[in-house]
């Protein structure tokens, strides 16, 4: 099977999209996740040379480790890859404050680290210090709208175009908004076609159409029809027979 820009088939419970020929294989026991990748991400960030060595010297082991970097990406990066050094000295830190992220308590962990030294870091892991000191050395945080992340307002549009996860989120949000309206993606449509050139080959369907994109790929999905009854109420049709539809269910 071919690579697929354009996916017409979606599985309800991971919130992949599918090629029609690969939805057998996706359905089978082990196959599909169950959930979104996303919530299998580990809530960690990376922290940067020379801050690195601050933090591993006072937060406990547990939470920090080595960045695992490829060795291609080290010896011979390509366009874009190149890692600098204070990247390549670095660590990964899980936040100590529970239910702050890695990402934001980092980010206050920082500018007291830069102020009072090892004593900020310190006091940045106190649960009751880390909201004022969050306030007082980071007023411009701000929690994304798709993600949830903690970024700063200046770099908030930054965050939304270059974050895998915030780009995968929010264009799951898209298709859960879409499908609550009573867009369907073509594979559960009956009588529409499976390929995205065949879908814009008729008018009647191309007017139907949105695309959301993915990190990797766009989704494709078709409007429903209103249809106004005799008592006023509004009806979603499609035309013809409905499909077999696997994985899932039509949701």
């Amino acid at each position: 099977m071919t690579k697929s820009h354009y996916l017409v088939v979606r599985c309800l419970a991971c919130e992949g999209w599918l090629h029609p020929m690969a939805v057998k294989s996706h359905a089978r026991p082990g196959k599909c996740r169950g959930h979104q990748w996303v919530d299998d991400v580990e809530d960690t960030t990376l922290v940067a040379a020379p801050l690195a060595a601050v933090l591993g010297q006072v937060l406990p082991p547990a939470l920090v480790r080595r960045p695992t970097l490829s060795d291609d990406r080290v010896l011979t990066p390509g366009p874009r890859e190149y890692l600098r050094e204070e990247v390549c000295g670095g660590i990964v830190v899980a936040s100590p404050v529970a239910g702050v992220s890695s990402r934001r308590w980092a980010r206050v962990a920082a500018a007291a680290a830069a102020r009072d030294g090892a004593a900020g870091v310190r006091a940045a892991m106190a649960p009751e210090r880390f909201v004022d000191l969050e306030r007082e050395l980071v007023g411009d945080a701000v929690t994304c709208p798709c993600c949830a992340q903690s970024v700063t307002a200046k770099g908030l549009r930054t965050h939304q175009a270059s974050s895998l996860l915030c780009r995968w989120r929010r264009a799951v949000g898209d298709v859960q908004e879409l499908w609550a309206s009573g867009w369907r993606d073509p594979f559960r449509v009956p009588d529409a076609p499976l390929s995205w050139g065949e879908l814009n080959r008729t008018v009647a369907w191309k007017r139907r159409l949105r695309t959301v994109a993915f990190p990797r790929w766009s989704a494709v999905l078709v409007a429903p029809i209103e249809v106004v009854g005799d008592n006023g109420h509004v009806a979603l049709i499609w035309h013809g027979a409905r499909r077999q539809v696997q994985p899932g269910n039509d949701g």
